[in-house]
């Protein structure tokens, strides 16, 4: 049988049952908690610390730990450590799944690599109040190498910002033209100040239904559109006043002939009206489906006066479908009228 030693043991307990007793004169104390020692003096509830300096074994740790994690404070005295599954090889940190960073301040690379992940791996940037953050502001790049909903910005970055539209289709932005294969539609887009130092193009040939192109302010539609060049419009602009004029020479009361043809729903708001030479020239206005006919009535006058007269009145019928023809009918001619002119303003619908 061997040499059997005898073991000296002290008295022991965590911290809180320390400060709860006066040990004796020379009376140990070893917290089992905060890893001190203590020695009684006979007076001083919980004794005196033992104070071995900041050598070795001032700090206790954990039986084992994991290779290259770092180490991290377990409690408030500074004297006990735990291990951690936060590591550090070569420069680069590895932080497990489900981790939060409260600040995080990198002046070189941040790389998220979720190459070895059995799932998908997310990052989420939330704010104090622990709600995703709507932005994430870099002042350099952000690289990424895996994929973003299904597709691999690796390969997609290297064209300079290719990536894919909600039908899936390939399209570029930035600087370059927008190439859509699939013509998907777009529906209510906004850009918020607009600038633009070449030429700015809205092409709506393809639209199903009328397309409207609106320019507002904080509180609704401007008035007005400066512009310090040209603007070339290729078809129509709704709700800005055209007029259509009439002349016929020496007129008389046989005269009923198409004077316009309305290829889009007008509206008539306004007709002036002048003669030279005689004393008046009764005139009508009508729509209708064919040249010279009389089916619908928009305006009748007298005019009589070589200073063009306005009539916004319109007794008849002002609003004009699409593909009718507008004519002019001459009724009776007093005098040896010359020339009788006939304006009149529309806007589109």
């Amino acid at each position: 049988m061997g040499t059997l030693y005898p073991k000296i043991k002290c008295r022991r307990g965590t911290d809180a049952q320390r400060q709860n007793v006066v040990l004796e004169n020379g009376e140990l104390f070893w917290t089992t908690d905060t890893y001190d020692l203590y020695i009684g003096d006979g007076i001083t509830a919980g004794g005196i610390i033992v104070d071995v300096g900041e050598g070795s074994g001032d700090v206790v740790g954990p039986s084992s730990a994991t290779n290259e994690a770092i180490c991290l404070f377990d409690g408030t005295t500074g004297k006990a450590i735990k291990n951690s599954t936060i590591t550090v090889n070569a420069g680069n940190i590895t932080i497990p799944g489900n981790s939060i960073c409260s600040v995080f301040q990198s002046s070189g690379d941040l790389t998220i690599d979720a190459s070895s992940a059995a799932a998908t791996t997310t990052v989420t940037i939330v704010n104090g109040a622990g709600a995703q953050v709507a932005n994430l502001d870099v002042e350099n790049n952000i690289t990424l190498g895996g994929t973003v909903d299904g597709v691999d910005v690796a390969a997609d970055s290297s064209t300079n910002a290719t990536h894919r539209s909600s039908d899936g289709t390939d399209h570029t932005y930035i600087d370059q033209d927008v190439r859509i294969s699939a013509s998907p539609t777009f529906d209510n887009v906004y850009t918020n100040n607009l600038q633009y130092s070449g030429d700015l193009s809205i092409t709506a040939s393809n639209a199903i239904s009328d397309t409207t192109v609106s320019i507002v302010n904080p509180t609704g539609n401007v008035a007005n559109l400066d512009v310090e060049g040209d603007i070339i419009v290729g078809g129509s602009i709704k709700g800005v006043e055209n007029s259509e004029t009439i002349l016929i020479e020496n007129p008389d009361d046989s005269y009923l002939r198409p004077a316009f043809i309305a290829n889009k729903a007008i509206t008539i708001t306004e007709i002036q009206t002048a003669i030279v030479g005689g004393t008046s020239v009764v005139w009508s206005l009508y729509q209708a489906a064919t040249a010279g006919s009389t089916t619908t009535l928009i305006e009748t006058g007298t005019c009589s006066s070589s200073t063009p007269a306005s009539d916004i009145s319109m007794s008849g019928d002002s609003t004009v479908p699409e593909n009718q023809v507008i004519n002019l009918d001459i009724g009776t001619v007093t005098g040896s009228v010359t020339d009788f002119i006939l304006t009149f303003w529309y806007t589109e619908d």
